[in-house]
């Protein structure tokens, strides 16, 4: 709301510098609350995204053991 009403203030059809000026410090103090609004948006992770990745890493780690474990020769025993 904050970045409408200062648009509105930098429009040229206001004629009062004073709310042309209001107008620019309302545009790009909420720049800032865009961003750090961004940013924590697309930081959330979802229970199904963690959990796909604790068990990706799970199978890693028991592939990697199995390796460690298996065979001479280096085939993997799942082969």
């Amino acid at each position: 709301m904050g970045f409408a009403l200062g648009i509105v203030g930098l429009s040229p059809a206001v004629d009062s510098p004073r709310i042309s000026r209001l107008g620019m410090v309302l545009a790009v103090a909420t720049i800032p609350l865009w961003i750090a609004a961004a940013t924590r948006r697309n930081a959330r992770l979802t229970e199904d995204q963690i959990a796909d990745a604790h068990m990706a890493g799970y199978q890693h780690c028991l592939t990697h053991l199995r390796g460690l474990n298996g065979p001479e020769n280096g085939e993997r025993p799942d082969q």
